[in-house]
């Protein structure tokens, strides 16, 4: 099944997971190449399948069509085949971050969503080896001081591996359908947080290495 290149709505799921996704494709195998890529990469636009991918393991991965659809359909046929199959669930139960297939409406966040968002990651909880690590790394940094040698040496691998000043721009979140500017973050990592998406890979679409991420296009300001 995963050889056949027509179209179809598939759905992807994980065993031991009660959440699966839908999707839908023009070419079947070409799709399923491209979200297992994403998933063994850790380049994944969709940030929830990629911590599935590795709770779960690639062996308890499964893409399977559940549609068939006539290799002549428009796009919007595509689509609206893809929205009656969203529609069969609760969305809590699915893996798809948009509820209407293709579209990007109702993905603008509100500036008290970004409040909540900011205040989250502030005040996130760490778990306890996640705090050992923290305690252990603060024990053994007391009493050294960094050289400027060291710091210029950190800021060079920041800058090769975020791109530099680049991280600190303001970038706009552009719908792929439409290309209308749905949100303006204050910078890269803003833009990480807010949509679930690496910094790295938003970075890359900024700068033309990269088509999509998150399923939308990003652009300097």
């Amino acid at each position: 099944m995963k050889n056949y290149t027509g179209s179809a709505i598939y759905m992807i799921w994980f065993m031991g997971s009660d959440r699966f996704y839908i999707g839908s494709s023009t070419n079947f195998k070409h799709r399923h190449r491209q979200h297992l890529c994403g998933l063994r990469g850790d380049y994944h636009d969709n940030s929830q399948m990629q911590k599935a991918f590795y709770k779960y393991g690639e062996e308890n991965f499964t893409m399977q069509v559940v549609e068939y659809l006539d290799s002549h359909s428009s796009k919007d046929k595509i689509l609206q085949a893809e929205q009656v199959w969203i529609d069969k669930y609760e969305f809590k139960n699915l893996y798809n971050v948009l509820k209407i297939a293709g579209s990007c409406l109702g993905y603008k966040h509100t500036d008290e969503a970004k409040e909540r968002i900011a205040n989250a990651s502030r005040g996130r909880i760490l778990s306890d080896w996640h705090k050992g690590r923290l305690s252990a790394t603060r024990r053994g940094m007391r009493g050294k001081s960094v050289s400027q040698e060291t710091k210029g040496k950190r800021q060079k691998t920041m800058e090769s591996r975020y791109g530099g000043s680049h991280l600190y721009k303001k970038v706009n979140q552009i719908c792929k359908h439409t290309g209308k500017v749905i949100n303006t973050f204050n910078s890269i990592t803003e833009a990480s947080q807010s949509v679930g998406c690496g910094r790295n890979n938003i970075s890359k679409v900024c700068k033309g290495k990269g088509n999509t991420c998150g399923g939308f296009i990003w652009k300097y300001v």
